[in-house]
């Protein structure tokens, strides 16, 4: 507000060249409003130009079925995708990619188009024996176009996982993050902090991680030592001193949102809410909103309410590596519950604990030379 009470002329507080307004400088908080539905049956169709088609049935018999409104939040719908990605990225999994996706859009959700499909079957005209068959054809999408959301959600997700779990002093998986899998490929922001260099240079921002060969010949032209550190050995450079940078390049995985005016059919009002097209959109919202929750390094004690009340926070597993939901006030859980990972708790613990030792070792070592 530019005037006072009086009508007098006020400055306004915000460097318009430095400060970045958020939705809380602003007032009012963007909402996602989404209903998701699942198809029993999809057939497939394999196309002359190489496209699969996942093709869902819908006609009597095979309704669609809708999910109450609270029964798949955005935490639960990512880290469904999030693990269902890891069992498609796995070398050992046996089942084709096409059949995982199928598996779990018919138990989850119907992937794409959750706006208009919802729109078309709300609209008060709308008939389901004589207009399923427009339900079929505008539902229809490509797997292939899945496998790529997934893979892009994969990878921004895991990085932000292993942020999170090297601030907490854990790095096992971070350790292999550049590691690809069956379909997916790795992260590299972190391999370069598995060198010891003195003065060379590692480009971090090559996809594919330096090679032994590479380094022998890097070492060979300047004639300088390089130090590489194995899995047991841990990082040869604390990752976490860059933060900031680290942080910064997982902004930039994160794609835009588009936010529009929506009326809210449960609560009768107009909100100022994301488009929701895909359960990928859902899944990237509820990602940038659980950066924007935790906790920064140097902020850990501001921020440590945040951890005392019940919010849902999504969370890696630090044995398995799967996602889970942690609920609960004041709850430090870190593993996923299986019981083959309670297991290996305490003997990961031990591991991590000489881990942090030894890095804390070569840090000194290297700032006394």
């Amino acid at each position: 507000m530019p005037y006072d009470g009086m009508g007098n002329f006020i400055d306004s507080k915000t460097d318009i060249t430095t400060d970045t307004l958020g939705f809380g400088e602003i007032g009012g908080v963007g909402q996602l409003i989404y209903r998701l539905f699942r198809f029993k049956k999809y057939e497939i169709k394999h196309i002359d130009n190489g496209a699969i088609l996942a093709c869902p049935v819908c006609r009597t018999g095979y309704k669609p079925e809708f999910h109450n409104s609270d029964d798949l939040v955005g935490a639960e719908l990512l880290i469904s995708l999030y693990n269902l990605a890891l069992k498609v990225n796995d070398p050992s999994e046996e089942k084709s990619y096409v059949d995982l996706i199928m598996e779990w859009c018919e138990t989850v959700a119907h992937p794409y188009f959750v706006d208009e499909i919802n729109a078309l079957m709300g609209d008060k005209e709308f008939d389901f024996e004589h207009d399923s068959y427009f339900i079929e054809k505008d539902s229809i999408f490509n797997v292939q176009d899945f496998m790529r959301d997934l893979g892009s959600l994969y990878q921004a997700t895991a990085f932000a996982f292993a942020l999170e779990q090297m601030e907490k002093g854990f790095d096992d998986q971070c350790f292999d993050l550049a590691k690809g899998g069956r379909y997916f490929d790795g992260v590299p922001f972190l391999e370069k902090y598995k060198y010891e260099s003195n003065g060379i240079h590692y480009d971090a921002d090559a996809y594919a991680p330096i090679t032994p060969a590479e380094l022998l010949k890097e070492m060979q032209e300047t004639k300088s030592p390089i130090h590489v550190n194995t899995q047991d050995e841990g990082f040869a450079r604390v990752p976490f001193d860059d933060y900031a940078e680290l942080r910064d390049k997982l902004i930039d995985m994160i794609p835009d949102f588009h936010m529009r005016l929506k009326v809210n059919l449960k609560k009768t009002r107009v909100v100022l809410a994301a488009d929701i097209h895909s359960v990928f959109d859902i899944a990237w919202f509820t990602l940038a909103k659980k950066i924007c929750e935790d906790s920064m390094p140097n902020l850990k004690k501001a921020m440590s309410t945040l951890d005392q009340n019940e919010r849902p926070v999504v969370l890696s597993c630090l044995v398995c590596g799967k996602a889970f939901v942690r609920k609960g006030k004041a709850n430090r859980k870190l593993y996923c519950g299986d019981p083959e990972c309670n297991k290996r708790r305490l003997a990961l613990n031990t591991r991590n604990f000489r881990k942090r030792q030894k890095i804390s070792q070569l840090q000194t070592d290297n700032d006394t030379k």
